[in-house]
């Protein structure tokens, strides 16, 4: 009678618990999406991995690492790598099941360029460079379970030295951990 009743109070103490369960501020999102590079001329098919962080219903802090590379053409191939953080605003809460959206952050990318000076020459030109950088999103999520969500982003990073370095769109994909 003894072992009956510890191990009801044990299966009871469980469903208590598993109850009161909280839902997790940690979510782990990826995404893949199209962008273009400089002044708008080169496509890039884009790659990231985002990190995010709930602080509370308005706040939302995020890591992200990305990876991209431009469509070759004869004369031209781009490709960067870039990490940031990034601070979003929700404006009407992110509590429930739709969330929208506003980040502000920084960056750091790193961009290599592999060009012909003119579709006569036959010598390439290599180009890296190293910005620190800011970035604009603007995103929206819908969970559509207690863990996954599916969600789409717009974004742009630029810097003051060079403008525009990267702008482009992406569907992301998230799961709670």
């Amino acid at each position: 009678m003894k072992k009956v009743t510890i191990i009801l109070s044990f299966m009871l103490l469980g469903t208590i618990l598993s109850a009161q369960e909280q839902p997790s501020r940690l979510e782990f999102k990826a995404g893949a999406g199209v962008g273009f590079m400089g002044s708008g001329d080169v496509l890039t098919l884009s790659f990231e991995n985002e990190l995010d962080y709930k602080l509370n219903a308005y706040f939302t802090a995020s890591a992200v690492v990305g990876i991209g590379r431009s469509f070759e053409t004869k004369h031209d191939k781009n490709d960067y790598l870039h990490g940031g953080i990034t601070l979003y605003v929700s404006p009407f809460r992110n509590d429930g099941k739709n969330n929208f959206r506003i980040g502000l952050g920084y960056t750091f990318i790193n961009e290599t360029r592999l060009y012909r000076e003119s579709a006569t020459s036959l010598d390439y030109d290599y180009f890296t460079s190293n910005e620190h950088a800011f970035n604009f999103i603007i995103g929206y999520d819908y969970k559509y379970s207690d863990r996954y969500s599916i969600g789409a982003k717009a974004y742009t990073i630029g810097s003051s030295r060079s403008g525009g370095i990267l702008t482009g769109a992406m569907l992301v994909f998230g799961i709670a951990l």
